[in-house]
């Protein structure tokens, strides 16, 4: 009897060793804005929201910031230099601020630098990535904006709602935040699924929204627009099978 009595009491104090040191919920992070993504588009938001007196965090799944500007397109497809403002001609000014600086030439003197720049400009369009990812971390660094990296959205249970306004979302790690304002500035768009956003993949067709000229067409072949790289252009000179006529993308094939 007593032995029976000394492996019961055992084990509940087993069980009470277990629950003390069982980890705690992570608490709530709450902010007024959260921007998942930390692509150009994100950064700016956040900082936008910051300038307007806004408390802001900024998740990104990955470890760097800036997406395709700040990993290789730093090329800019200008066009009409004038319809560029805000808080985008921002930054190219900011680029302009370094590469002003003799020492920020590494590979060639600036003299030499054959770039658009014309006249009294003070952007600068043409610039190295990692340029670009600087100006824009320490554009956040100078809205003290906090950014956690390397934390993706729980695509399962990511997302907690009340009727249609999202109260809480929760990184795969756990780390929960709640915010009066979710922006998903990712290329993906996990958040809007996970939300339950209705969304499109592809290009809208003529006749989706009754507008006749929905997007730009290139000798009557915008399906190729924004899914190939220049040098692999030439490549494809018919239309892929994975476009119907109305120009929808039916597989992600290509």
């Amino acid at each position: 009897m007593k032995t029976g009595l000394g492996i019961v009491g055992f084990l509940f104090a087993a069980i009470l060793l277990v629950g003390a040191n069982a980890p705690a919920e992570a608490p709530v992070e709450k902010y007024d804005v959260v921007v998942y993504g930390g692509t150009s588009g994100g950064v700016v938001a956040a900082v936008q929201a910051a300038r307007m007196g806004k408390s802001v965090l900024l998740i990104e799944p990955g470890r760097h910031l800036g997406g395709l500007t700040a990993g290789g397109l730093g090329a800019t497809d200008i066009g009409n230099k004038a319809a560029i403002g805000g808080l985008s001609r921002d930054f190219y000014r900011k680029l302009g601020t370094h590469y002003a600086q003799s020492e920020s030439w590494n590979w060639q003197k600036r003299e030499e630098f054959r770039s658009r720049r014309k006249g009294n400009e003070t952007e600068m369009w043409t610039f190295e990535p990692h340029v670009a990812e600087q100006t824009f971390r320490d554009w956040l660094a100078e809205y003290k904006i906090p950014v956690r990296f390397e934390e993706r959205l729980d695509l399962q249970n990511g997302v907690n709602k009340t009727d249609a306004h999202i109260d809480t979302i929760v990184m795969e790690s756990g780390l929960q935040v709640a915010a009066n304002v979710f922006i998903d500035a990712t290329y993906e768009g996990d958040l809007l699924a996970v939300a339950g956003v209705s969304y499109h993949v592809g290009r809208e067709s003529n006749t989706g929204n009754s507008q006749r000229w929905p997007r730009q067409r290139r000798g009557g072949r915008s399906w190729r627009a924004g899914l190939l790289l220049p040098d692999v252009y030439h490549r494809y000179s018919r239309k892929p099978r994975a476009v119907d006529e109305a120009g929808r993308i039916r597989s992600a094939g290509l």
